[in-house]
């Protein structure tokens, strides 16, 4: 099972490709309204801070993963080891933020519930399961941020792996997605695109 989170990780964007929840990443489980806070994690510290995952469940119609993709559907990719930071304001209108990990991952599977329903941890995070061998490993980037607030909201990401999987062959991902929404959280545009 996946370790002990030093803080929540946080939905940054609501569902990508496929069921990118990228959504993971490091984060306070609430900042305070009025408040600023900004967190470093460097090397272990960043263990299982961010994990993206692509479930159908987390996705916005439309968007799913290339089939010729060698990512397993019911895995999630999961920080190892890095550096991380997340910077977020909130007032009484909003919340912004920006987050960035750049370090080791691992692809493990994701723990069900239910069928296509994840088992959450008492954060609401997605549990992973660490115990075996992971399908890959390699670098992972990801740079992400939204903006929230009492008229609308944009969120934004963008992932880049690069690594081996458990037989050595060499994969990759990147995906970049936008999406923006109105007050009422209809979505009212989406720009995605994913690669293998």
């Amino acid at each position: 099972m996946r370790g002990d989170s030093k803080l929540a990780r946080r939905a940054v964007v609501a569902g990508l490709a496929g069921g990118l929840g990228l959504g993971v990443m490091a984060a306070p489980a609430g900042a305070t309204p009025g408040q600023t806070q900004t967190f470093n994690l460097h090397g272990s510290e960043a263990y299982d801070q961010s994990v993206i995952d692509f479930l159908p469940i987390d996705a916005p119609p439309g968007i799913s993963l290339p089939s010729t993709c060698w990512f397993p559907s019911n895995d999630a990719f999961m920080a190892v080891s890095g550096n991380m930071i997340l910077h977020e304001t909130t007032n009484k209108t909003g919340d912004w933020f920006t987050s960035t990990f750049t370090g080791d991952a691992a692809v493990y599977p994701i723990v069900f519930a239910s069928p296509g329903v994840p088992q959450l941890d008492a954060n609401d995070n997605d549990v992973v399961d660490t115990s075996g061998t992971p399908a890959a490993t390699g670098h992972m980037t990801i740079w992400d941020g939204g903006a929230d607030n009492n008229q609308n909201g944009v969120h934004h990401a963008t992932l880049h792996f690069n690594g081996t999987d458990s037989s050595g062959n060499p994969v990759s991902m990147f995906g970049h997605f936008q999406f923006a929404m109105n007050a009422a959280g209809t979505p009212t545009g989406m720009v995605a695109s994913l690669s293998c």
